[in-house]
């Protein structure tokens, strides 16, 4: 028998979302690819890099804060987001910053990712926002 979850999923656009909350959970994965998605913001609008006048200082904002016909420049930020199989189940995991500086660096030790290589997601401290992550690559032969 489906259940709602499996068919429809149980995150936002119909993504089943790793659920990592608690501090020194691990999680092991098999990782399944990768994607460059919009970082958004709290109102759930993408967010942007702007500069309003030419040499002026960039700042991140949402879309519904600017105009793109009254800035000097902007671009989109993005996020990454790692597709996942755990226990059975495609889920998807995105990086915040420093997630996203750790797993690059578990990317150079390991030399890359492919499709089928297991990976090691660790949350190791929620004591103060950024959180602290560490992942670990390990190449499946």
């Amino acid at each position: 028998m489906a259940t709602y979850d499996e068919i429809f999923g149980s995150g936002a656009g119909g993504k089943n979302w790793l659920a990592i909350k608690n501090e020194d959970e691990r999680v092991e994965a098999i990782f399944l690819g990768y994607d460059k998605v919009p970082d958004r913001g709290q109102d759930g609008k993408p967010k942007f890099m702007v500069q309003v006048e030419e040499g002026g200082e960039w700042k991140p904002k949402s879309s519904a804060e600017f105009k793109e016909s009254e800035v000097h420049a902007s671009f989109q930020l993005k996020q990454i987001e790692l597709k996942l199989e755990v226990d059975g189940v495609v889920k998807y995991h995105t990086l915040s910053k420093t997630a996203e500086d750790a797993f690059r660096d578990a990317l150079k030790k390991a030399g890359g990712v492919n499709e089928g290589d297991t990976i090691g997601i660790w949350l190791v401290s929620t004591a103060k926002k950024p959180y602290t992550w560490k992942y670990m690559i390990v190449p499946q032969d």
